[in-house]
């Protein structure tokens, strides 16, 4: 069962009526290693938090980074990252990291990610990531095994 979650418009306010499928939904916290001095947490460890997001969807869908002799024989890998930053997060927080799968194609996929707390979007990104044969570091399609449990 998909959850919803609601795009934030170029005012900052929500859109009305505009949601999109969330396909995995992680809650974080904000710890002191992940902030600079003042508690706000340091612009490249969002990065972190999202890609935590993303081994825990994949984890669910049977697919373990932790194992590089999968039965796939695969690694995922990030291609391209582009992150809007919309207000800071905290010291303390609770951070909800949700995944919206936007596009699969044949060795690459492509997600929309939002790091969110009680303040709001916090963070908005888009990230695309390739499939790697997990021996030889080239390019190769994504099983359809696999390809298939993200279609759910």
């Amino acid at each position: 069962m998909k959850q919803y979650s609601t795009i934030e418009g170029a005012d900052g306010q929500p859109k009305k009526l505009s949601i999109i499928p969330v396909d995995f939904s992680a809650e974080y916290r904000v710890y002191y290693e992940d902030t600079d001095v003042a508690g706000v947490v340091y612009h490249a460890n969002y990065l972190k938090f999202m890609e935590r997001a993303r081994t825990d969807w994949l984890i669910g869908l049977g697919y373990h980074p932790q194992q590089p002799a999968n039965s796939w024989g695969i690694i995922f890998t990030v291609r391209f990252a582009a992150l809007d930053f919309k207000k800071p997060a905290y010291l303390g927080d609770s951070l909800s990291v949700s995944i919206n799968l936007v596009t699969l194609l044949g060795a690459s996929l492509e997600v929309q990610q939002q790091i969110s707390c009680d303040r709001g979007i916090l963070v908005s990104g888009k990230i695309r990531i390739a499939c790697l044969d997990s021996e030889r570091f080239t390019v190769r399609r994504i099983p359809i095994e696999l390809r298939n449990r993200f279609k759910r």
